[in-house]
């Protein structure tokens, strides 16, 4: 639902939001068009939805990789291991995937995945080599997931979607 809100209203509704403990509500505000620059701004409104621990690798509650989050294009068992390109392929689309998931809970702009990107730019990144990483890194717990429902085959490096 969107509602446009005079400050005053705004203020009233952030209020009774958080005397009610609404913690699946998401304000956005729209004159901020860029979603990292809205939560560098308003610290503490990453969506993270549901209870319990967060998850330490993508800052969700539950791990975006719960079974609490169960999708219907999660297989339903482990694939064979084949050689590249197969497996990889459908690795590829389910990270596309989870790195929607991901991006609609508000994980990419989370502060605190901010801070461990921004620290993997500036120690560099061995897998990148230059320092300077463009695109989100995929969390362990999503590439562990992916890698156990389409695995390469033995001996057949993956390709370093990992964050370390």
């Amino acid at each position: 639902m969107t509602l446009e809100l005079n400050a005053g209203q705004r203020e009233r509704l952030t209020r009774l939001i958080n005397e009610e403990s609404w913690g699946d509500v998401i304000i956005r505000d729209e004159r901020v068009n860029n979603d990292i620059e809205y939560f560098r701004q308003h610290p503490g409104q990453e969506n993270q939805f549901g209870d319990g621990e967060m998850c330490q690798e993508c800052f969700c509650r539950p791990c975006i990789t719960s079974e609490d989050n169960r999708q219907a294009w999660w297989p339903e068992a482990q694939f064979a291991a084949l050689p590249a390109p197969i497996n990889s392929t459908s690795r590829k689309r389910l990270y596309k995937k989870f790195w929607t998931m991901i991006y609609h809970r508000g994980g990419w702009a989370c502060p605190q995945y901010l801070v461990k990107k921004d620290g993997i730019m500036q120690a560099g990144n061995p897998i990148r080599g230059d320092g300077r990483v463009k695109r989100e890194i995929m969390p362990d717990c999503v590439t562990t997931k992916v890698r156990a429902w389409y695995p390469n085959a033995e001996q057949q490096p993956y390709m370093g979607h990992r964050w370390h």
